[in-house]
């Protein structure tokens, strides 16, 4: 009886523990570079025609399926080691908060745009420390927002506020 309420005390504890754990999706480019992707919530790949879509309740990006060789889920720290941080092409984006998004891997001359659906053109306040940025959509208006980076391997993401 004791061993059985152990069991079922491990087996809680460790459904716990993954559902607090943040889990990546990886895509491999033809190009060879990496990106990774944290979106918080259940994360959905699709795919429609020619495109393979990524979403989320907050969140949506789409590639071209010639595009991507490759695509996995890994554990957080998995990621780290299967991305090398000093590779400029490797960019990271992970949505934490309903008006934060955070994106590393990207060199300071690479600009970070963000429009509405509408194609207007947002000034959200973006803090950029190295290779990183921390962009704030606080003061952008609720709805969908397109993320861009310039000369990057990635699309456009989309972004609900």
């Amino acid at each position: 009886m004791r061993r059985l309420l152990m069991n079922i005390l491990l087996f809680c504890f460790t459904l716990s523990v993954f559902a607090v754990s943040d889990t990546w999706l990886v895509l491999q480019l033809r190009g060879g570079s990496k990106v990774a992707y944290i979106i918080p919530g259940k994360t959905q790949v699709s795919f429609q025609d020619n495109d393979m879509i990524i979403s989320s309740p907050k969140m949506e990006v789409r590639y071209s399926k010639a595009s991507v060789c490759n695509f996995s889920f890994k554990a957080e720290g998995d990621v780290v080691d299967g991305i090398e941080p000093t590779t400029v092409s490797d960019i990271k984006i992970r949505h934490v908060a309903d008006d934060v998004v955070e994106i590393t891997g990207i060199n300071p001359t690479q600009a970070i745009h963000v429009y509405t659906v509408n194609g207007i053109e947002q000034s959200p306040n973006i803090i950029r420390t190295g290779d990183s940025a921390t962009v704030s959509l606080a003061s952008l208006p609720i709805g969908v927002l397109l993320i861009t980076i310039s000369n990057a391997d990635i699309p456009a993401f989309k972004v609900v506020r």
